[in-house]
């Protein structure tokens, strides 16, 4: 099991990707996680995805929360769209390949 452990003078900006996180200082960005939790010094903003959010008395959450299989589904979609794009890149490739 992946867990991250923000301490209360700790700092992070980004994405995060874990099975449990722990937030008692500051988080800014985009977090995945099965099981987020903000202490009570804890500071997040931005979006979290997860099925399984707990916040203590006296932390703050500043954003949007999304079920953890609403990315999950989107993600895959994007994957799929990606690979189409990139198969058909190379086949105008091997076309011009071919006939130059």
């Amino acid at each position: 099991m992946k867990t991250l452990i923000i301490s209360e003078t700790g700092f992070i900006k980004g994405e995060v990707h874990a099975d449990r996180v722990i937030i008692n200082g500051e988080f800014e960005g985009t977090c995945y996680a099965d099981n987020i939790e903000i202490l009570s010094c804890g500071r997040v903003s931005g979006t979290i995805y997860s099925d399984n959010l707990s916040i203590e008395r006296g932390g703050k959450f500043n954003g949007v929360t999304h079920a953890a299989q609403t990315h999950k589904s989107e993600q895959q979609v994007v994957d799929l769209s990606d690979a189409k794009i990139a198969a058909d890149a190379k086949k105008t490739e091997t076309k011009k390949v071919a006939k130059g």
